[in-house]
């Protein structure tokens, strides 16, 4: 990650509204996607960068596939992510 070289990582994360509960949000999102296939989710990537998740807690930006996946890999990844996704929200 990248953070202001004069401030601490918390300290450049403050102005950005609840980022503690995107983080383990984030966290335990990975952990549920990783329990079920492993090594499914890339460790979390924290930026000093907002992506508009201060206006509402809980928020993640989530990218699925890369330039080496094929659309149906993208797909099939989405789908896995919302599975872990609805198991974390409603547990």
């Amino acid at each position: 990650f990248r953070k202001n070289a004069d401030l601490s990582l918390t300290e450049s994360l403050l102005w950005i509204l609840g980022w503690e509960q995107n983080l383990a949000l984030a966290q335990k999102l990975r952990e549920t996607l990783n329990a079920k296939n492993e090594g499914i989710c890339r460790p979390t990537c924290l930026r000093d960068s907002s992506y508009n998740q201060q206006y509402a807690t809980y928020s993640l930006l989530l990218e699925m596939g890369a330039a080496g996946n094929t659309l149906e890999e993208a797909e099939a990844s989405a789908r896995e992510v919302a599975e872990a996704l609805a198991k974390v929200i409603y547990k």
